[in-house]
């Protein structure tokens, strides 16, 4: 009696086995069906997203405007940083006076 238990005990687990691999193909099959439907279904989503759209033409305008303007920002401001380096000025007459006069 107790071998024809322990036989049918691996005869369960070999058709359990056989089924869960029946299962799980099953479930892969699904899986796949669903990511090529959903692959198929965004394709007309992401061919909507188009470069040459007006509103992406503006935005870009709008970004190289604004880079020109702070590169001419830039450029200004070290212009005016090297200008700050202006001559002392000097008395063109402080010779010719004596040391008692001064400017008034």
């Amino acid at each position: 009696m107790c071998n024809d238990f322990i036989a049918l005990s691996e005869y369960n687990r070999r058709v359990n086995l056989v089924v869960g691999i029946r299962a799980g193909v099953k479930a892969m099959r699904k899986f796949l069906a669903s990511v090529v439907a959903l692959a198929i279904l965004s394709g007309p989503a992401l061919a909507q997203a188009r470069d040459d759209d007006p509103i992406v033409i503006q935005e870009r305008d709008k970004q190289k405007q604004a880079e020109s303007l702070d590169r001419q920002y830039k450029r200004t401001l070290d212009q005016t940083r090297k200008g700050n380096d202006a001559p002392v000025r000097s008395d063109p007459w402080a010779k010719m006076r004596g040391q008692n006069d001064s400017k008034r």
